[in-house]
């Protein structure tokens, strides 16, 4: 081997490194990229486990800048707090490349298999501290990374839902290992590089990027003008996130704290063609700044990285949505809970690497942000709900799902469905907004209410109400303990398309159910986990009562249109004059009698006498109420409702009892149901004019919304409408219990599939 540690800096040095061992070589290839290392491929003369070729990483003294240039360092940044970072020195060099070998060293535990796909950590084969060189197996020469295959390539989503998958669960798998005693990790708590280079490349340059201080050359225009408290905040968040960085324990999380799709390594399978036909194998690189921390910071720049390919990329839009909603969706399965600390700091750090990407700084900043304005909009939103507002409508455009949104302390989060109700008409199919209920045995033992998320509930109404929701047809909307559903649909134009509906933990009685039914006609699955509406007891009979409301929705909102067109139709026709004035007066001076005085003592406040002169008195107009009414009726529809998804508690009675009091009450019903068409049938070969309500029911003012009965097939074999009974499942969500088939939990879980 040669002794030079400058002659690895080319590939004629690292051939004579290799000299005399058994990887010596007849061609090292300088591969690019690289910021603090030089690496190269290596053919071997002979293979070694039947490899011929391995990756060889040189880390320097300096800053190799991914090949040939150099850069020394000046001992101004030596003196900077960043140090540790930008100065490699013989001692850091070697605890940065530690770390890396550490993590090949575990190159067995810490790989997965997802499926018939390898997420894999490049085995260590050398590792010369005092030449500061490491040796890992190869991924292969036909490989790419995935930023450069998202980039450069179509794929199909099945494939791309694959990576996502399979990161995702390696990801999971990654950060769930310090909770196993066979491994031992506690090397990567030692890491304090790597927490440097974390808490200070993003967090420690947030405030000074949005005051202009730094000067950024891309980000030529003013600074922002930011408010004070604002500009606190973000210091706040600053200082919280980096001490939780650098305070991290061998007790807490390993994480590889570069976790982006350029250090993710892609093997496909490819056809005669070129065409990328199955994904084989994965590799996860880059393990310097592998330590204990925040999970939610790998997360997070994964995320972000993602996010801006789709951005300055819009052809591979859907491509990197594909990868990070299959990712995010297999992580969340793979960790198997719901962690709002981890979700606030993912949100958080989306927006910092967004903000502050260098390569951003440097190439794209100037193209697509334009501003410090619009490079800090999306970093923006997760500090105050308030903040939404400032959602672009680009982002919109690439939203299918919005999900699980993470709750400030001391915040609301009325503006944030404000500012969502005000966006244009949209296809929006998919709306979630989870607050996790109070743990009971705390609620209990401590005797605390669940926490207000929702300072006015009305703001639900505007946001169903509004032209981006007009499309949605899956809600779930999860508020312990509040009375939500009268806000949904005691309000027209409310979610027309609405097809699922979850309620669950909510406070949602029984005539509430009513409502909902009598107001959204789509409705084919209502979700009420823990809503107990038979008051959580099941008597004899409420099951029945369950059943016959179930099957008479349809009745209850032609009874509530006809009502309406009525009280309309009386306001327009008292309108006409009916003698010469219109009206009748009371003669002028006549007092009406106020209210009753009644005898006893009084307090000043309640004193019978005024000094004040008594307000001039107006006539009354008195309408005349003798006034003809044309007769209208409103024809119900059938029941459309597929399922109806609850839970029982402890109280309740056996499944087989209420299921059958159930079936008994639909069957009632819809015996009720077609009496009444039957009737309307009679009544409408009579003359009486019938309406039935369209699919857009509008603001139901007058007549709009109706449509006219102009044909008998409305009322086809009206003695033989047979509905079967929706769907009756009695298991909870989370239960493990089989549920019906059919039922909404199954429905829903396809939908999100996120184990809520």
């Amino acid at each position: 081997m040669s002794n030079t540690p400058e002659a690895l800096a080319a590939p004629d040095g690292v051939q004579a490194y290799l000299e005399n061992t058994p990887f010596a070589s007849h061609t090292v290839d300088l591969l690019s990229g690289g910021f603090s290392n030089f690496t190269y491929r290596i053919h071997l003369h002979a293979p070694i486990d039947g490899r011929s070729t391995f990756v060889l990483k040189y880390t320097p003294p300096y800053v190799a800048m991914g090949g040939h240039t150099r850069t020394p360092l000046s001992s101004e940044r030596q003196a900077s707090p960043m140090r540790v970072i930008n100065v490699y020195d013989d001692e850091l060099t070697k605890a940065e490349q530690k770390f890396e070998a550490e993590a090949s060293r575990l190159s067995h535990q810490l790989s997965i298999r997802s499926g018939e796909i390898t997420v894999e950590v490049p085995t260590l084969r050398l590792h010369d501290e005092e030449m500061h060189v490491m040796i890992t197996d190869d991924a292969g020469i036909d490989t790419r990374t995935l930023k450069e295959v998202l980039i450069n390539e179509s794929l199909p989503t099945t494939l791309l839902e694959e990576m996502g998958v399979a990161l995702g669960r390696f990801l999971g798998h990654l950060h769930g290992l310090h909770e196993r005693r066979d491994v031992d990790l506690s090397l990567f708590a030692k890491n304090e590089v790597g927490k440097t280079i974390s808490a200070w490349v993003t967090y420690g340059r947030i405030v000074s990027t949005l005051t202009g201080n730094d000067e950024i050359p891309a980000l030529p225009n003013p600074p922002l003008e930011i408010p004070g408290e604002k500009l606190a905040a973000f210091s706040k968040l600053v200082e919280t996130r980096s001490k939780e960085v650098r305070s991290s324990t061998a007790a807490d999380a390993v994480t590889h704290g570069d976790f982006w799709p350029g250090n993710v390594v892609v093997r496909l399978r490819r056809g005669v063609d070129g065409k990328a036909e199955a994904l084989q194998k994965l590799y996860v690189l880059d393990w310097e700044v592998a330590k204990t921390g925040l999970p939610g910071l790998d997360l997070g720049q994964f995320c972000a990285e993602l996010y801006l390919i789709s951005r300055f990329h819009p052809r591979r839009e859907e491509s990197a949505t594909a990868v990070m909603t299959s990712f995010l969706s297999a992580y969340r399965r793979s960790t198997n809970k719901v962690d709002p600390a981890l979700a606030g700091v993912t949100v958080g750090h989306i927006g910092s690497r967004c903000l502050l990407d260098r390569t951003l700084h440097q190439n794209i900043w100037r193209k697509y942000w334009k501003s410090r304005e619009g490079a800090c909009s999306i970093y923006r939103c997760n500090f105050d709900p308030s903040m939404a507002q400032h959602f672009s409508e680009s982002t919109l455009k690439s939203t299918k799902k919005l999900a699980d949104v993470n709750q400030h302390q001391g915040a609301y989060f009325d503006t944030a469905l404000q500012a969502l109700s005000r966006w244009p008409s949209h296809n929006l199919p998919t709306l979630s907004i989870v607050q996790d209920p109070l743990d009971p045995e705390i609620a209990r033992a401590q005797r605390f209410a669940q926490p207000l998320v929702f300072f006015h509930l009305d703001v639900l109404t505007k946001l169903v109400c509004s032209p981006c929701f007009r499309s949605a047809s899956n809600l779930r909307l999860r508020i312990p303990s509040r009375q939500v559903a009268p806000f949904l649909f005691n309000a027209p134009r409310a979610a027309p398309a609405l097809n699922l509906l979850d309620l669950s933990t909510c406070h949602v009685r029984f005539a509430d159910v009513e409502g909902l039914l009598a107001r959204f006609s789509n409705l084919k699955h209502l979700i009420l986990n823990g809503c107990f509406i038979t008051q959580g007891h099941s008597l004899e009979g409420d099951w029945v009562a369950v059943g016959k409301m179930i099957a008479l929705g349809t009745v209850k909102a032609a009874k509530n249109r006809e009502k309406k067109l009525k009280a309309w139709l009386e306001s327009n026709v008292a309108r006409l004059p009916t003698n010469e004035d219109g009206v009748s007066e009371q003669p002028t001076g006549e007092q009406r009698m106020g209210r009753r005085i009644r005898p006893g003592r009084r307090g000043l406040a309640t004193a019978t006498i005024s000094l004040r002169d008594f307000a001039p008195t107006e006539a009354v107009h008195v309408v005349q109420r003798n006034i003809s009414v044309p007769r209208l009726r409103v024809l119900p529809a059938s029941p459309v409702i597929c399922s109806l998804s609850t839970s029982l508690d402890v109280h309740n009675r056996d499944e087989h009892t209420i299921r059958t009091e159930f079936q008994q009450g639909w069957e009632e019903g819809i015996t009720q149901l077609n009496a009444i068409r039957s009737r309307l049938y009679q009544s409408w070969k009579n003359g009486v004019r019938v309406m039935y309500i369209s699919d857009d029911q509008g603001m139901e003012d007058g007549f709009e919304g109706l449509r006219d009965v102009d044909s008998e097939t409305l009322f086809h074999d009206v003695q033989c409408v047979v509905c079967p009974a929706p769907v009756l499942c009695l298991t909870g969500s989370n239960d493990t219990t089989k549920h019906a088939d059919g039922c909404g939990h199954a429905v829903a879980s396809r939908i999100w599939d996120d184990g809520i």
